[in-house]
């Protein structure tokens, strides 16, 4: 597929919500690894990240004002807070799949066993989003809207099969909530790590807001860094039209930084940055991220899901 094809994919109207795709994605990797290893897998990393957050909270750094007041805060809570609740819903999705007996995977009653590959790749069917969303040409349909389906135990023979009945559009509200923490919280912590190397880091020093400390590793650093494995291991796709929720949580963020210094025009959060006592220079900012880098980290973030999903097609 060429990229006029998957951009014209990309665009449809029905790509800004969030459906089309099958709830068990939210239990199982991209990879055929089985369920419970994914669940160890997310318990391990929301652990982590709850544990840092708390740190952080309980040994605040030395800064003009509470830590709220903070994007690299917002951020990273709403981080842990999409690692939770993927956690949680896999969970419990799983859980209840085995009280009513029918496991994920149609495996036997064993514990950590790999599901077949047929098995595994009908989890990432998808419904067709219209009649026109593909070309004549038999590979025109993409990776996200249609799953090859091993016919045999081999990669080899592969058939397209595309739902287009709309089985699979109406998603439930916790897949939505899933989804969408997970699209802001990837888009923020890659904007996040940049601001801050860009603008804030100073090498050191108490008085900068760029003081490399644990909880500014954590904070900085390593928040990118469990944005892109989670990116290399879920099951989510990652949709184009998707910059749309980063966008207005920002926008969130704008509004209270606005409100934040009304009440006493001292309160700057970043200065230099975010100084409403010089709204030009402010503005340009505000600009620069909305439209240009949002965007850049959010297409970035696209361009490592195709990758995942190519390499796992030819696995």
């Amino acid at each position: 597929m060429g990229i006029r094809d998957v951009l014209r994919e990309e665009f449809q109207r029905e790509r800004l919500w969030f459906a089309g795709i099958q709830s068990e994605r939210l239990c199982i990797s991209q990879w055929r690894v089985p369920v419970e290893v994914c669940l160890i897998y997310r318990a391990l990393v929301m652990v982590y990240a709850v544990a840092c957050l708390m740190y952080m909270a309980s040994h605040p750094p030395n800064l003009p004002y509470p830590l709220p007041a903070y994007l690299t805060t917002w951020a990273y809570f709403l981080l842990c807070l999409y690692l939770l609740a993927h956690l949680l819903t896999a969970s419990v999705l799983h859980v209840s799949a085995l009280v009513r007996g029918r496991d994920l995977y149609q495996r036997p009653p064993s514990c950590c066993t790999r599901p077949s590959v047929t098995i595994h790749a009908s989890k990432f069917v998808e419904a067709g989003t219209s009649s026109n969303s593909s070309s004549s040409d038999n590979n025109s349909s993409s990776d996200a809207l249609s799953i090859s389906i091993a016919a045999g135990g081999g990669r080899e023979g592969y058939q397209t099969i595309t739902e287009s009945d709309g089985r699979f559009f109406s998603s439930p509200w916790y897949l939505c909530v899933v989804w969408v923490l997970f699209d802001v919280a990837s888009v923020l912590a890659l904007t996040v790590t940049t601001a801050y190397f860009a603008f804030l880091f100073h090498g050191g020093g108490g008085k900068h807001l760029g003081a490399l400390d644990f909880s500014g590793v954590q904070a900085h650093v390593l928040n990118s860094v469990l944005v892109l494995i989670e990116q290399l291991v879920t099951a989510l796709p990652f949709r184009l039209l998707h910059v749309v929720y980063p966008f207005l949580f920002s926008v969130a963020y704008l509004v209270f930084s606005i409100v934040y210094w009304a009440d006493e025009h001292s309160r700057v959060i970043y200065p230099g940055i975010l100084d409403w006592n010089r709204p030009g220079l402010t503005v340009v900012y505000v600009l620069l991220t909305g439209f240009l880098f949002l965007p850049l980290f959010h297409a970035v973030l696209f361009l490592v899901y195709k990758g995942r999903v190519a390499v796992y097609m030819r696995c």
